[in-house]
């Protein structure tokens, strides 16, 4: 793998993190790799995983619901002008759950939408969805939620945050031999 193919940040002037299909093929790779290398290892990341995972299902129902109220008639929508990619921690959820990597780094099509976007809305579960695309809730759907309702998400989506560092610290510190 070379250099500037590893996490080059898109504001810094280089391509989105593994952008090429070469390098999405490489991280995938990689983390596979790593994750057989090192399985017996890995059990505190994999619970941090499992974590992030049952956190993700019981959000979702209510995520999906936001978007369904507010997502079809938004004139300015996230999927049209965010820069969306699958970071470190994203890869590392789903290749720790064993799950396949989609087939690529998320793009945006000819027309300059999310390529995942669909006519009812992200064509991908919620827990194969980079990680940034349900901690952000616009304006229109915090208005939707009550107090209670939106510090209960808040809470969750900080929750699976901190789930998520540690998650890559505890992957890190194993495949770095720093048990």
């Amino acid at each position: 793998m070379n250099e500037n193919s590893y996490i080059t940040h898109p504001f810094s002037g280089g391509d989105l993190t593994w952008s090429s299909p070469d390098t999405w093929r490489e991280a995938a790779f990689v983390f596979s790799f790593l994750i057989k290398k090192h399985r017996s290892g890995l059990g505190s990341a994999r619970e941090f995983a499992v974590g992030i995972d049952e956190q993700l299902a019981t959000l979702s129902p209510v995520m999906e619901s936001l978007c369904r109220e507010t997502c079809p008639s938004c004139s300015d929508s996230c999927c049209s002008h965010a820069t969306i990619w699958y970071d470190f921690r994203d890869i590392l959820y789903l290749a720790l759950m064993d799950r396949d990597l989609p087939p690529s780094q998320i793009y945006r099509d000819k027309s300059g939408l999310c390529h995942c976007l669909g006519p009812e809305g992200c064509r991908l579960k919620r827990e194969f969805r980079p990680f940034i695309c349900t901690w952000y809730i616009c304006p229109a759907q915090r208005i939707l939620l009550t107090e209670e309702e939106a510090g209960r998400v808040d809470r969750m989506i900080l929750g699976i945050k901190e789930m998520r560092r540690g998650m890559e610290d505890a992957f890190i510190r194993v495949t770095a031999g720093r048990r």
